[in-house]
């Protein structure tokens, strides 16, 4: 479960990354042609995406690595 949570914070990185650098070049030039541009919900989207990945990767990391997965661990039934 952490690794799944950790490997879909790393796409919603990239994804986040190529969103900036492609909005940073598109409003460059726009800007150089007179034109005025602004940033959408799209990005805001992403970035409100990857801000629940990075909670939900964390919490799974401590489900999974911290004081409660002993009983798990353990044979411990429930």
């Amino acid at each position: 479960m952490s690794l799944t949570a950790f490997l879909g914070l790393l796409a919603a990185l990239v994804a986040l990354a190529i969103d900036l650098a492609l909005w940073i070049i598109v409003r460059n030039r726009l800007h150089d042609r007179g034109y005025n541009a602004d940033l959408g919900n799209a990005l805001w989207i992403t970035v409100g995406a990857t801000a629940a990945l990075i909670l939900g990767t964390c919490t799974a990391a401590c489900g999974s690595c911290g004081r409660f997965a002993t009983g798990r661990m353990g044979g411990e039934k429930y």
